[in-house]
């Protein structure tokens, strides 16, 4: 039962070495930071989107509604019988 070789690598890190993986770190977690801002705004921008697609269904569908029931009043008016 060894000690990890990783671990003893670590404590032997020069302060350069220390320095410089503590910068990537930083780095990394200032991509990733950035990356879930953006990621945040897409959402916002999609839920818009959404939003706005739901309403245009909306429409679509009132209007089809209104454009059948105009054709089977036609229908009727003109004494075409669906049933």
């Amino acid at each position: 039962m060894g000690v990890h070789a990783g671990a003893l690598s670590r404590t032997n890190r020069t302060p350069r070495q220390q320095l410089q993986n503590k910068q990537a770190q930083q780095r990394y977690r200032e991509r990733r930071k950035m990356k879930v801002t953006e990621m945040e705004q897409a959402l916002g921008a999609m839920s818009q989107q959404v939003d706005e697609l739901q309403g245009v269904l909306k429409q679509n569908v009132a209007l089809q509604v209104r454009f059948l029931l105009r054709t089977l009043n036609w229908l009727g008016a003109l004494g075409w019988s669906m049933w």
